[in-house]
C-alpha cells in the first residue's frame, strides 16, 4: 500500500513540475509581449498569436493540473511545434532554450498524468489486497 502512495505522490510533484513550469513560461512570453507591444504603435497579427499561445498555456496549464491526459499531451505537443518552429526558422537561442526546458518539464508532466491515473486505476485493487492480509 505504501508503494501506491509513493507512486501517487511521485506522479503528482511530475504535475506540478509541469503546472508551475507553465505558469512561469506563459508569464515570461506576456512580459516580453508586452514590452514589444508598447514599442509598436499598432497592433499586428504576431501580437495575437502571442497572445492566444499564452492564454492556451494558461488553459492547458490548468487542464495538466486537473489531471487531464489530453491537456497534458497538448501542452507538450503544443510546446514543441510552437518553441520548435521558432527555433529551426531563427535559430533563436531562447527559443531553444525554452524549448529543452520547459518541454522537458511538460514531458514530466505527461508522465506524471499518465502514472497518476495508473495509480488511481490501481488503488482499489492494492486496497482490496491489503485487507485481505
Amino acid at each position: 500500500m505504501d508503494e501506491i502512495w509513493h507512486r501517487r505522490d511521485v506522479a503528482v510533484a511530475r504535475i506540478d513540475r509541469a503546472w508551475y513550469a507553465a505558469l512561469v513560461h506563459a508569464t515570461i512570453l506576456a512580459v516580453l509581449a508586452s514590452a514589444i507591444v508598447t514599442t509598436q504603435e499598432s497592433w499586428s497579427v504576431s501580437d495575437t498569436v502571442s497572445a492566444i499561445y499564452v492564454a492556451l498555456l494558461v488553459v492547458l496549464a490548468i487542464g495538466t493540473a486537473k489531471r487531464n491526459r489530453v491537456a497534458a499531451i497538448l501542452l507538450l505537443v503544443l510546446t514543441i511545434w510552437i518553441e520548435g518552429s521558432a527555433w529551426w526558422n531563427s535559430h533563436s537561442l531562447l527559443s531553444l532554450l525554452f524549448l529543452v526546458s520547459f518541454g522537458g518539464c511538460y514531458a514530466f508532466g505527461v508522465r506524471g498524468v499518465l502514472e497518476w491515473h495508473r495509480v488511481e486505476r490501481d488503488r482499489p485493487m492494492a486496497t482490496a489486497a491489503a485487507t485481505v492480509r
